[in-house]
């Protein structure tokens, strides 16, 4: 796939094997097929699909918008889920808020909407990550690159920057302070 990857992950007694595509215009369900031919796996309970991954606004006509349906997905690396437990939960700390009545609605909406533009720069970073290797990937500039890449000092510095998109700890910082200060994710590249 030339804007996207595939995978094959072990499942108790199978193998799932999918190809998923950064573009909407590239159909997956070839690719997949043609990935469960050469692994010798059936082509049954295979997976593939596009993947959302440029954010889009996280509130609109007073609705809160959280994970897949916020764009919440990381370019380049397609890791939703801890995005999506992520910002759930800071969306989920406004509305306890609103229920509580510490807070009003549109505060809500309005904090909540600062909290996700505040990572948006992270987001745009990695966008452009995704879209450089995808011009880069079927051209012979791809095994010098991924060498470079593999550098450990490099490898420790990006996965440092990319863990703080959306820091673990996050998910504590709420347990003793009901109403905590937005997180202040560092950019994934500076």
């Amino acid at each position: 796939m030339r804007a996207g990857y595939s995978w094959s992950f072990p499942a108790d007694d199978e193998l799932r094997v999918g190809v998923g595509s950064f573009d909407p215009r590239d159909h997956v369900k070839e690719p997949t097929v043609r990935l469960a031919g050469d692994l010798e796996v059936p082509a049954v309970r295979y997976q593939g699909n596009w993947i959302p991954h440029e954010m889009r606004a996280p509130v609109e006509d007073g609705v809160f918008f959280a994970g897949d349906s916020a764009g919440h997905c990381l370019p380049t690396t397609a890791e939703g889920i801890r995005t999506a437990l992520y910002f759930g939960l800071a969306c989920g700390r406004e509305l306890r808020a609103v229920i509580e009545g510490r807070r009003e609605r549109e505060q809500a909406l309005t904090r909540y909407a600062a909290f996700c533009d505040a990572h948006r720069r992270a987001f745009d970073w990695l966008l452009r990550v995704q879209t450089l290797v995808s011009r880069v990937n079927p051209t012979p500039l791809m095994t010098p690159a991924l060498r470079a890449l593999s550098a450990p000092r490099f490898i420790a510095w990006s996965f440092g920057h990319y863990l703080r998109i959306a820091p673990p700890e996050f998910a504590l910082a709420g347990a003793a302070d009901p109403d905590p200060p937005a997180a202040e994710p560092v950019a994934a590249a500076a």
